[in-house]
């Protein structure tokens, strides 16, 4: 799943995963053309172009990796 949205992200695609009381509602099925008795939905993608990048907030790696030999 991470791999999906990192891949997506890199065409400028936004994603979130998201699990919730929908993925086990019989409409959800019915709406989706799935057998609840055959398979069942973990999860979804809600995807998206981001109306605002900003920038990230978290201290880069490097500043706090300290490597020992």
């Amino acid at each position: 799943m991470q791999n999906v949205q990192l891949a997506a992200w890199d065409t400028g695609v936004g994603m979130q995963w998201s699990t919730g009381r929908i993925t086990m509602e019989e409409p959800t099925y019915q709406l989706l053309g799935i057998d609840a008795s055959q398979e069942y939905i973990i999860g979804f993608f809600y995807t998206g172009y981001p109306a605002d990048i900003s920038e990230p907030k978290r201290q880069p790696a490097g500043e706090f990796i300290r490597w020992v030999a």
